[in-house]
């Protein structure tokens, strides 16, 4: 597994903490943290490609339950 595929996963995993309403306020620093470090280093800054790059990964994975 790569780096960037590492960091998507732990990504999502922040991201479905949150819509349980599961995700600690110390957690939710370090998953900022690393949105901040892959919009970074893996888009270059560019935030809507990172987002964009989300919304694939998110219904390749789940489907049509996140359109």
């Amino acid at each position: 597994m790569t780096e960037l595929n590492t960091l998507i996963l732990v990504l999502k995993m922040c991201g479905i903490l949150g819509m349980q309403g599961n995700l600690q306020p110390s957690e939710a620093f370090d998953c900022r943290q690393a949105e901040k470090f892959v919009v970074e280093y893996h888009f270059n800054g560019e935030y809507d490609k990172y987002k964009d790059y989300m919304a694939y990964e998110l219904k390749r994975d789940f489907g049509s339950k996140y359109e």
